[in-house]
């Protein structure tokens, strides 16, 4: 992570790489001018292709090192990101998500270094139950309160358990886009003192919550599908102007070593049914009465 602020991406090497000392030799075929003529043209002929050939096999020489230096990176790359998130009816001791009577259930994980990361979602004070698929996806009531203006739930996060503040850098990520598949992402980076803890309980409605705009591009009506991240990095002293992340993919830069998820699917209010019922009902309704007038005349 540089000092910019933003997670750096991630090249096509890894590190292991570097320590393997392998190379692609170009195709160095001899390329040169020659003049084939007189008693010697058959040795310069020959002497030619065996150069080609010496060429050839130097450079076969070179791609079998570099398959086996692949297939001896490829595992690091593949082990950088883990899903360490678990579900749990009940919150982690020492999770309250900096507030009093907020619910269960949540996604939970410990990471290598013995820290604790913890999400969930819940309704917002006295709001409608969230569902919950016992899996990480919660199903919430769009909708809004007033003054402020909120939805209908918030989403929560918990760093615990902090061995050694040194171990990891942590950031929290969320999206704006209700379409299935997020395609972009807002958050945070922070870190986390050795025996303390970063939690709270936040709502996609709040001022802040978009670095980008001065106001929430949220609508608590909106329906569809939201994603939340809570992920664990190699450690990084954080300057005051360094934090904010807007992106793609936070789980596709300078790698998290673990992580946990959640994704919250909002619905249309039951209200919204029932109108949506009474609508259809009516419809049906007039379209019989106009077969029957027409039956009759």
């Amino acid at each position: 992570m540089p000092g910019s602020g933003h997670l750096s991406p991630l090249t096509n090497e890894c590190a292991q790489c570097h320590n393997c000392g392998l190379e692609i030799a170009e195709l160095g075929f001899f390329a040169g001018s020659h003049q084939l003529g007189g008693g010697d043209a058959v040795s310069t002929r020959l002497t030619v292709l065996l150069t080609l050939l010496g060429e050839i096999m130097n450079t076969m020489k070179y791609a079998v090192a570099f398959a086996v230096g692949l297939g001896v990176c490829a595992p690091a790359l593949q082990a950088q990101v883990t899903n360490i998130g678990l579900p749990q009816d009940l919150k982690p001791a020492g999770v309250t998500f900096s507030g009093t009577g907020i619910p269960g259930p949540v996604m939970t994980g410990v990471t290598a270094s013995g820290a604790r990361l913890t999400i969930g979602a819940s309704p917002r004070f006295s709001a409608p139950a969230l569902g919950w698929d016992g899996a990480g996806t919660y199903t919430a009531q769009a909708g809004s309160t007033t003054s402020p203006l909120r939805s209908l739930w918030n989403f929560n996060f918990a760093v615990t358990d902090v061995v050694n503040a040194t171990d990891h850098t942590y950031g929290l990520f969320w999206d704006f886009d209700n379409a299935s598949g997020s395609t972009s992402y807002n958050g945070f980076f922070f870190n986390v003192a050795t025996g303390g803890n970063v939690q709270n309980s936040w709502n996609l409605a709040m001022a802040f919550i978009d670095p980008s705009n001065s106001a929430p591009n949220y609508d608590p009506n909106d329906v569809g599908e939201f994603t939340f991240i809570l992920a664990a990095y190699d450690y990084e002293v954080l300057d005051p102007n360094q934090g904010v992340y807007v992106g793609v993919n936070p789980l596709g830069y300078s790698p998290p070593i673990q992580f946990v998820s959640m994704q919250v699917n909002v619905v249309p209010e039951p209200s919204t049914y029932a109108l949506m019922a009474f609508g259809l009902g009516a419809i049906g309704f007039v379209g019989r009465r106009r077969r029957n007038a027409l039956r009759f005349a």
